[in-house]
């Protein structure tokens, strides 16, 4: 019987953690109790195996150019057959291209009502693709076609199975996303006027693909728990350890900011010292050249009076001798003047240069405390911020929760089209 109920497990695990899912194997149409995936295998048209040999060998590799060569040989054929068909589908689902297969599989089915892998093929690609209301438009179809006295009991088995399969990735991982009343209206048609075995393998697959899901759930939950419990525990850790980086951090910021005072200090004094012997050395420096000039321009009176004498008709010996002598003392006074001038300039210039490095020293000492500070500062800030994130409690990245879900909710993750074992079963067919 058919049963809808809400899981044990809440939805929210679908945004918590990835499971592996290696011990929650997927169940393909090969996976079934059924083991096969044609249905109802066709007569071999003697036009098809031609172009079907084409498609499951030749073009069979995936690459672009295989695709849109087997497209177009498909395309070429006036009216495919069901078997043709069923090669071009399996060849487009090796290459990616589900949309080139449903498209091929709605025109095979329209050809050929009877066509139940056709039906079956198409609800699976389109309920892969969120078209659920289509896919199960589709298992309507099949149902119709199980009435075929010709058809196997084993195929038909095999067919309610399947659509036990869908209903219940229908009913279990995207319940949330489509009218569960469509859903169960569609799982009892299909279980209308069946035997008790084909009402059993329809309930079998249903059963199936929900205790899969149950159990991803289950797993998924535990999984969540772990993880957390593991990033509860790391975050633990990172608190003690940002807190205790932040307070050897203070500290030293409260050394350095002590240190800059003292820096700060020490340079105001020395400035102030070499400062202060700025004003005496420029005034000496002044008063020297003051004194320089002077002597320069008596030397240079001397000279023009020495000129006159020398070029008077007659040379007055006493006078010439004195101003002579007056010449020879200036310059031996500015000579004097001049060494001590030199002298101040270069104590001027000294001072100047001291005055100069220590403004030089200090500011690159202040710039590289205060680059210390910031760079203390800033990691204090992003520390703090982390400890903030860690006292919120474990969280997983919207990344990993978007794939959990997208994990969860794929149709994939529980029932695949086996493009392999289809192409074995039709190379069987045209051998």
């Amino acid at each position: 019987m058919f049963a809808f109920g809400k899981l044990s497990v809440s939805r929210s695990f679908v945004f918590h953690l990835v499971v592996p899912l290696a011990a929650l194997a997927s169940v393909g149409f090969q996976s079934s109790c059924f083991g096969q995936v044609l249905i109802a295998p066709p007569k071999i048209n003697p036009a098809s195996p031609a172009p079907m040999k084409t498609l499951l060998n030749e073009l069979w590799e995936s690459s672009l150019q295989n695709k849109q060569t087997a497209q177009q040989l498909f395309s070429s054929q006036p009216q495919p057959t069901s078997e043709l068909t069923l090669a071009f589908v399996a060849n487009q689902l090796e290459h990616g291209d589900s949309r080139a297969a449903s498209k091929a599989l709605v025109e095979a089915t329209s050809r050929d009502p009877k066509f139940i892998d056709g039906w079956l093929l198409l609800a699976h690609l389109e309920i892969m693709r969120d078209e659920f209301e289509a896919g199960l438009s589709r298992l309507r179809a099949v149902k119709n076609q199980l009435k075929n006295p010709e058809l196997e009991p084993k195929r038909k088995l095999q067919s309610y199975y399947r659509a036990g399969e869908l209903m219940g990735y229908l009913g279990g991982p995207v319940a949330h996303r489509i009218d569960q009343n469509m859903v169960k209206t569609s799982f009892d048609f299909f279980a209308e006027g069946a035997s008790a075995e084909e009402t059993k393998a329809l309930n079998d697959g249903h059963k199936s693909l929900m205790d899969k899901y149950n159990g991803l759930a289950k797993t998924t939950g535990a999984k969540v728990e772990q993880e957390l419990q593991k990033k509860a525990e790391v975050n633990a850790h990172l608190q003690v350890s940002l807190t205790a980086q932040n307070e050897t951090l203070s500290q030293t910021a409260q050394n350095l900011s002590t240190q800059q005072r003292q820096v700060q200090n020490e340079f105001g004094q020395r400035e102030s010292q070499l400062s202060s012997q700025l004003s005496p050395l420029q005034a000496s420096v002044s008063n020297l050249e003051t004194q320089v000039q002077t002597i320069q321009w008596n030397l240079n009176a001397l000279n023009n009076d020495l000129f006159r004498v020398r070029s008077a008709p007659v040379i007055c010996r006493i006078t010439e001798q004195a101003i002579l002598d007056q010449i020879y003392g200036a310059q031996l006074g500015l000579s004097s003047l001049q060494a001590n001038y030199q002298s101040a300039i270069g104590q001027l210039q000294s001072v100047q240069n001291q005055l100069q490095q220590l403004r030089a020293n200090y500011t690159r000492q202040n710039n590289d405390i205060e680059r210390e500070l910031k760079r203390i500062s800033g990691t204090i800030v992003r520390n703090q911020n982390q400890i903030s994130k860690t006292i919120e409690g474990p969280k997983l990245t919207d990344e990993k929760k978007q794939a959990i879900d997208n994990r969860i909710t794929a149709l994939s993750t529980y029932v695949k089209i086996p493009t392999n074992l289809l192409k074995q079963e039709l190379s069987e067919l045209i051998q």
